[in-house]
């Protein structure tokens, strides 16, 4: 009996739409199964730096990426307080001439819409929406998931099934007895101000990282520079959050302003335009930790969440989808055999990306007298520096994904 080549994926969200998408292009049928009713419409920005862009490209989607981000010039790192500039990390035609891709900033909904867009397009691909995992069952000839959808139970049969249902995985905590998420301690609230509004000493152009003692605060374009996305990360005693770390939403300045109340003009102008701030909860996953079985295998953050200092959660996410679908290519009959590939792959770089993340955080927030080091050594640091430190991280080279439709 001929083995099924469908893979059913639970998690219609980045990690999963970019799975089905590269899934899809090496021969296999997918089903995406997405619990909310209808497409993310809100959200705040995302950061797409090569090694996230040249995966993107391969599945065909580099114009419509460009055409709803923005490219920045630079990441502009600066003293919070003095408002002194202290790195600048450049990007633009610099960053694309190195790794062949460029970095992109852009609003999360519309790096879904992409997605999905794609998706619906390809004939082998089908996203349900309203439509949650609720069980699951492994046996010779594949794997069955029970599903949910307006009041009935569907039946569906695949080679084997991808969690890429996020931080609060059901898969990971249901069907693998996989690790709860942790609180980090830090909350990023999150607004979008619109760019005509601020005054002309904000710079809309860049990415702009403001450093503090116990918090940092950055800004950077969306939608061609028409919005601003800005967040601003604070410590939040995990008592003041809702149940299950939920979106907090709120009017009001991050913490009052805060940690920021006595920070330089510039981000006070920012602060002062800003309302509709959301708070989202830092929540990590330990990347130690079970990554799959037999015929289930997480991805993003259902596998390894992390803390957003290296803005590289979606690029992780958009990563694995690479590399999994790599190793499915490899083993289309043995599931098991491909995510022991794929986890291979994976776990070194997902920790040192992680470990990355965690010295950032520490890095932006240091508090006197080890700041007044870390600003002078920002200061001398030399731009072939400051490339070469992450050229592991964006001149990653994805695995061949040759197109098998």
């Amino acid at each position: 009996m001929a083995k099924s080549r469908t893979i059913l994926i639970a998690g219609g969200g980045i990690a999963g739409l970019t799975s089905a998408l590269c899934l899809a292009n090496q021969g296999f049928r997918c089903v995406v199964f997405e619990r909310t009713e209808k497409p993310a419409a809100t959200g705040a920005g995302i950061q797409l730096s090569p090694n996230a862009m040249h995966v993107l490209a391969s599945l065909g989607l580099e114009r419509g990426l460009l055409a709803s981000g923005y490219a920045p010039d630079a990441v502009i790192l600066c003293q919070g307080r003095t408002g002194r500039e202290l790195s600048r990390f450049v990007l633009g035609s610099q960053i694309k001439a190195r790794y062949g891709q460029p970095y992109l900033v852009l609003h999360r909904a519309d790096l879904l819409a992409v997605l999905l867009g794609a998706c619906r397009e390809h004939p082998d691909i089908d996203v349900r929406f309203d439509n949650r995992v609720r069980d699951v069952a492994q046996h010779r000839n594949g794997i069955t998931v029970l599903s949910n959808h307006q009041d009935r139970m569907e039946e569906t049969t695949g080679l084997a099934l991808v969690g890429a249902d996020g931080v609060w995985s059901s898969v990971r905590s249901e069907f693998l007895n996989g690790a709860n998420a942790a609180y980090s301690g830090k909350v990023a609230w999150r607004a979008l101000i619109d760019s005509s509004t601020l005054p002309s000493s904000i710079d809309i152009e860049n990415t702009i990282m403001w450093l503090g003692s116990a918090a940092h605060f950055l800004h950077y374009p969306i939608r061609q520079s028409r919005y601003l996305n800005v967040v601003a990360v604070t410590s939040v005693p995990e008592s003041f959050l809702p149940r299950r770390g939920g979106w907090i939403k709120t009017d009001a300045a991050p913490n009052g302003i805060g940690e920021f109340r006595n920070w330089s003009k510039p981000v006070l102008e920012v602060f002062e335009k800003t309302q509709g701030w959301g708070g989202w909860p830092v929540y990590t996953v330990p990347h130690s930790g079970t990554w799959g079985n037999d015929r289930i295998v997480l991805i993003g953050d259902a596998a390894h969440a992390m803390t957003p200092h290296a803005a590289q959660g979606g690029g992780a996410a958009i990563e694995d989808a690479a590399v999994l679908a790599h190793a499915f290519s490899k083993h289309p009959e043995q599931p098991e055999l491909a995510i022991a590939d794929y986890d291979r792959a994976r776990r070194s770089r997902i920790k040192r990306i992680a470990k990355l993340s965690e010295e950032n955080r520490r890095i932006y927030q240091m508090r006197p007298p080890f700041s007044w080091a870390r600003d002078v050594a920002m200061k001398t640091l030399p731009q072939d520096r400051l490339q070469k430190r992450l050229e592991w991280l964006y001149g990653w080279q994805q695995p061949s994904l040759a197109m098998k439709r």
